[in-house]
Parts: C-alpha cells; structure tokens; sequence
C-alpha cells in the first residue's frame, strides 16, 4: 500500500506536491466519508445559492420596473440565499472536520473503511472548534464595533490599527484546527499549540495559505471559466423565448461556481495540516526522537 510520511520538514513547494500527493494516496478514504458527509450539504448549499441568484437576477432584470415600485419581491429570493450561505458555513464546516479526522487517522498509520468508526468523535470535535471559533472572533468583532462608534472621526485610522491586529490573530489560529484533532487535549491546549508553533513561522504560515487558496482557486476557475463563455455564447445566440430562461442559467452558473470553490477550498485544509505536521517536526524533532529511542 502507498503511503505519505506525514512527520517530516517541508518548504512552501513541498507541501503544495504534498497536497496533491496526499489526495492521490488518500482518495479512496477521503471520497467516502466526503460524499456520506458532505455532499448533502454540499448540494443544497449551491441549490439554494443557484436558485437564490437565479431568481433575483431573473427579477432584476425581467421585471425591473415592478421591483422597483415593490422592493418586497426580492425578499423571497433574499431568503434563499441567506439559506444558501448558511449551509455554505456547515459544508464547510464539515469538510474541515472529514479533513482533520482524516489527517489524525493518516498520523496515525491507517484511515478505518468503516464510516462509524471512521465519525468517532468528530462531530463533537467539529462543533467545539466552531463554539470556541465563535467566542474568540465575536467579542473581537464587537469591541471593533464599540470602538468605531466611539471613535467615529478616527475610524480610519481605527481600523487601520486593528485590521493588522485581527489579520495577526487569524494567521496565529490557522493550525488550531489540526492541533485540536491531531493532538486532542482542550481547545485551549490546541490555541496555545497553534500559537507556538507559528512562533517565528507567522509569514510561512499565511504563505501557504495564501499560495494554496490561490493555486486551488485557480484550478477551479479553470473549470468555471468554460462554463460561464458557454453561458455567454448561449445567451448571445438564444432566442427571445430563451431570453426568458435566464435567471435559471445564471442559477446554474452560481452554483457550478460555489460547488467547485467549495469543493478545491477542503485542500487548503489538507495543506495547513500537512503545514502543521512540518513545524511540529521541526521544533519538536518526534521522528528523530523516536528512530534514537528505537536505536536504544
């Protein structure tokens, strides 16, 4: 059986080919609990996305002059697309946890085929990142707010101030999630983990997620892009009875777009632990650690 030693120092490179690599060793494991877990989500998520856009661009552009007499119209289609973001956050949500449960299992020599044995812990797990996410961003965000509203004719330079501020403490998180499942231990033991390990690594971290969302994010436009000339080239040609089926293509175009994005945005998640994994060996040294004590 092919498989990825995990525990080992990577540059920026190393960990991209690594990303790939481990999809490829890795994919019989991770599309099973993807498409029981994720795909549900996944699907209604671009569902109500599409169908949101779809019927307010149809709206907007179809019957412009009743919309703008009764704005009301587009509460419907507001509501669909509030729906759509939601489940956007839980499919999200769901592709870090498959990840991370995932990775923990890789680092520890072999993913279990059983999905019960596989969901063990990591749905409990899933919702404690999202609770402790929540009471670190929160009152950050309502202290911004306290202080914008105090400072009004110094906002800019408030937020000028506390933008680097918020950026810091979001690159200085980022391997949170993978300490939590890896390491287990409390949600503090793992903020305290990610903390020290970016520990002179803060610009190595944000460059690979940068350099990962980027590389992602262009592969999935590869796949958007011919979708949407298609779509231009159908609508140029179509006729005026076509014309009127406009709102569902731009549905299904948003919802190719967000089915991709979200879909390329779980190897950012694949990548960050495989960045976690990299500092952990080279401040902790395990692997060498271990080869001594089975030498000895």
């Amino acid at each position: 059986m092919q498989t990825l030693k995990l525990d080992k120092p990577r540059d920026i490179g190393q960990i991209i080919s690594d990303t790939f690599a481990y999809i490829r060793v890795h994919h019989k494991t991770l599309l099973k609990p993807f498409a029981v877990y994720v795909l549900p989500a996944l699907l209604l998520s671009v569902a109500l996305l599409g169908g949101g856009f779809g019927s307010m661009f149809a709206d907007i552009t179809q019957n412009s002059t009743l919309v703008e007499s009764d704005p009301s119209m587009l509460i419907g289609p507001g509501v669909t697309l509030f729906l759509g973001f939601i489940f956007v956050i839980l499919t999200s949500w769901l592709f870090l946890s498959v990840v991370h449960q995932h990775l923990q299992f890789a680092a520890e020599g072999e993913v279990p085929t059983h999905l019960g044995e596989f969901s063990k812990g990591m749905f409990v797990k899933g919702l404690v990142l999202v609770a402790t996410y929540i009471g670190l961003m929160v009152p950050i965000y309502i202290a911004i707010f306290i202080l914008a509203m105090i400072l009004q004719d110094l906002f800019f330079i408030a937020m000028l101030v506390l933008t680097p501020l918020f950026f810091y403490v979001v690159v200085k998180l980022m391997l949170f999630p993978a300490a939590y499942f890896i390491e287990g231990g409390s949600p503090t033991d793992a903020i305290k983990r990610s903390w020290s390990l970016t520990d002179d690594n803060f610009w190595v971290t944000f460059g690979v997620y940068f350099v990962v969302a980027l590389i992602f994010g262009m592969l999935s436009y590869l796949i958007i892009i011919p979708v949407m000339i298609l779509l231009v080239i159908v609508i140029n040609v179509g006729d005026a009875a076509f014309e009127e089926n406009i709102g569902i293509l731009m549905g299904v175009f948003y919802g190719v777009m967000y089915f991709f994005q979200l879909i390329f945005s779980s190897a950012q998640f694949i990548s960050l632990g495989l960045h976690f994994f990299n500092l952990k060996e080279r401040k902790d040294g395990t692997a060498l650690r271990d080869q001594i004590d089975q030498l000895g």
